[in-house]
């Protein structure tokens, strides 16, 4: 497996039913693909495992599944300890792309320490190929940064897009942190194994509105591609995915999809 987007909602409980009349709520659909189409399998077989869009899903830790009246996934009993949510597994061995769609509002209407922490697994055991935190860090400020480091990566490449235009590539950075601003919400995010094993993270964005590289500068955007620069491992495939939420009321999926061909970026 090669690649990854996820699509978040994570909603309050008194605004669960505010589905699309947040500001900056938009609907994104699968990029393309073999398990996202409309006929897709969608069934739980209980609270705890799930066939979402073809892709097996397992609840970890108190998380509990379901679907509900959309034929949406729904992880929900999350608590503050960081280990509840969803795996993702049973990718098949030529998926070069997999998106996951999340509905918002998601980090919108966080609280201080509300976390999403997505692990991305190789095939061999205890392979830990990278990891994405998006965190409200103080009850206002989102930041999201990918982790190379098991890749033996030090140095990262931030790229911000507007749409499909590229605003700024950034080389040479220790993190990769981006701060977001304004009301926007997560709404894809898209973790790849570039052709030659190069490993990517790609995240999207509801508006086009101001995005912080801390200690560079301020740049509009709704894109964020994230590169390791010295990367010295070089996984062949994705095998699973931990998807870990603290402190969210439920966590709403709308697509998984995954396709064997790799979308032209850079």
């Amino acid at each position: 497996m090669k690649a990854c987007v996820k699509q978040l909602r994570i909603g309050s409980v008194a605004l669960a039913i505010l589905l699309v009349s947040v500001v900056g709520c938009v609907n994104v659909t699968p990029g393309g693909g073999d398990s996202g189409d409309a006929g897709a399998k969608r069934v739980c077989s209980s609270d705890t495992a799930c066939v979402f869009d073809g892709i097996p899903n397992r609840a970890l830790g108190a998380a509990r599944l379901r679907l509900n009246d959309k034929g949406n996934l729904i992880v929900e009993n999350i608590g503050s300890g960081g280990r509840d949510g969803v795996r993702q597994f049973g990718i098949p061995h030529d998926t070069v792309v997999m998106e996951t769609g999340l509905a918002c509002p998601n980090f919108v209407e966080s609280i201080q320490g509300s976390k999403a922490e997505i692990i991305m697994y190789g095939d061999t055991p205890n392979e830990v190929i990278s990891t994405l935190t998006i965190e409200n860090v103080d009850g206002d400020t989102i930041v999201a940064e990918v982790d190379l480091s098991p890749i033996g990566v030090t140095r990262y490449t931030v790229a911000i897009l507007n749409g499909d235009e590229l605003v700024v590539e950034i080389p040479d950075l220790p993190d990769s942190a981006v701060q977001t601003t304004g009301m926007r919400d997560y709404v894809a995010i898209l973790c790849g194994i570039h052709p030659g094993d190069l490993v990517w993270i790609q995240y999207q964005l509801t508006e086009v509105l101001p995005l912080v590289v801390p200690g560079v500068g301020t740049f509009d955007g709704d894109i964020v591609r994230i590169k390791g620069q010295d990367q010295g491992i070089h996984p062949t495939r994705q095998f699973a995915f931990d998807n870990f939420f603290t402190d969210m009321p439920f966590v709403e999926m709308t697509f998984q999809t995954i396709d064997s061909v790799f979308p032209e970026h850079d």
